[in-house]
């Protein structure tokens, strides 16, 4: 008889990159995958976007790719100079293109994949 089968990929509580067990995350909430079978994941308390990527069969390095643990808004060119506030969705389009609602800040963000982890504000929403 079939069943559901599932197993941890990576993670324990925190803020580490790192490869299985060793990553740890804090409060993780939104889930996508790109065509390369690249796992991304908001890291929301930790207000960061990881990437989890396969190495083997068994094994997954989690890497952080955008946003910088404790910190608030600030735009940013590279990884570590993008700050969200609360991540709490992503998805990934096609062409790698990472969006991510970013709760607190009241916006949604793309990441491209040819600037590596570029964040800009594509749509921000602010209430008086």
């Amino acid at each position: 008889m079939g069943g559901v089968h599932y197993r941890r990929l990576a993670g324990n509580f925190g803020s580490a990159d790192g490869t299985n067990d060793a990553a740890l995350f804090y409060y993780p909430t939104g889930v996508a995958v790109d065509l390369a079978g690249n796992v991304y994941v908001a890291d929301q308390i930790n207000s960061t976007i990881r990437k989890l990527t396969p190495l083997g069969s068994n094994n997954w390095a989690v890497t952080t790719i955008a946003g910088n643990t404790g910190s608030e808004w600030q735009h940013g060119r590279h990884e570590q100079a993008a700050h969200f506030y609360w991540p709490s969705d992503l998805s990934v389009d096609g062409s790698g293109n990472i969006f991510v609602a970013d709760t607190f800040n009241n916006t949604i963000r793309k990441i491209a994949p040819s600037a590596q982890a570029f964040s800009s504000a594509l749509f921000a929403v602010y209430q008086a």
